[in-house]
């Protein structure tokens, strides 16, 4: 009887400390008064810094993403700005030089997650974090008004 309410204890323990592991899947980011949607990798947080899937938040801000599969890296570039980074390094190189990122940027769910802060703010973003609502909010200095294939405007 003891040894089966241990286990029953350990189970509700267990339980109990996977409910705050779910609070990234709330993380919301807002762009320009937009929110973004993200439909198959939410944003998460390592090391008290959001990672969100890279396309989604740069794309919206206009911004021209290229993936290199064979080295894994990403060039950003919007206009003169430009940011380069890789996979599991911390360096992120923009045109205004190179820069040591708090966590690399990483592969989850088959999803590049870029370090959200340091990425925005290369160009030009101002990032605001509201830890009562767990809200990322970029507010923009260019605003983008549409994307079509191959054209910002």
């Amino acid at each position: 009887m003891k040894k089966t309410s241990a286990v029953l204890l350990s189970c509700v323990m267990a339980a109990s400390m996977a409910v705050p592991a779910m609070a990234d899947s709330a993380i919301k980011v807002v762009v320009n008064g937009k929110e973004v949607s993200f439909t198959d990798q939410t944003p998460v947080i390592k090391n008290d810094r959001t990672l969100v899937p890279l396309r989604g938040v740069l794309e919206t801000m206009g911004i021209k993403v290229d993936w290199n599969a064979e080295d894994q890296s990403v060039t950003a570039s919007r206009g003169n700005d430009s940011a380069y980074f890789k996979i599991g390094s911390t360096s992120l190189s923009t045109s205004e030089g190179t820069s040591t990122l708090d966590v690399a940027p990483e592969i989850i769910n088959d999803r590049t997650m870029i370090p959200l802060r340091a990425v925005a703010e290369a160009f030009d973003a101002d990032v605001k974090w509201d830890d009562a609502t767990k809200t990322v909010t970029i507010t923009d200095s260019i605003k983008v008004t549409a994307v079509d294939e191959g054209t910002i405007t």
